[in-house]
């Protein structure tokens, strides 16, 4: 497994249930979820126009999210954590404030799909994991995927 360099921060790569290659922690967190409320782990929330990504590595789809979720033992923010990639309930940015919310309670992270003002994303919580749309202005973390 590679060692990535990106905006002063050192990821590894981890291998999910699914085969795929990806970081080993959101983008911007400093170190891989302890926990499943880690917010050291939680990293940058981006608005969906603002994504730059390390060279190699982009936003996953929506296909690939669902994927992942179908390998989990419990479909939800256990599982999420459970997984090899350590998913914390990160929460997200509102479009309109600078207020963040569900943080703690909600995992949100973008995948690639958009469709006008809005894009797809990942979601799970404590009884559910599933593929939702909103505002691409919203601040959602990111896993990034292998290309």
């Amino acid at each position: 497994m590679e060692t990535i360099y990106f905006e002063g921060l050192e990821y590894k790569e981890v291998k999910s249930e699914t085969g795929r290659i990806w970081l080993d922690r959101n983008l911007g967190a400093k170190r891989v979820a302890t926990s499943i409320n880690d917010a050291q782990a939680y990293g940058n929330y981006y608005n969906f126009d603002d994504i730059k990504c390390p060279k190699g590595y982009r936003l996953p789809t929506g296909e690939e999210w669902q994927a992942e979720i179908k390998s989990w033992e419990s479909k939800n923010s256990e599982g999420a954590f459970n997984s090899p990639l350590k998913l914390p309930v990160s929460g997200f940015r509102n479009f309109s404030s600078v207020d963040y919310f569900n943080v703690g309670s909600f995992g949100f992270y973008w995948s690639s799909l958009v469709s006008g003002s809005f894009a797809r994303f990942l979601y799970f919580f404590g009884s559910y994991a599933g593929l939702g749309s909103h505002y691409r202005a919203c601040g959602y973390v990111l896993r990034l995927i292998k290309e």
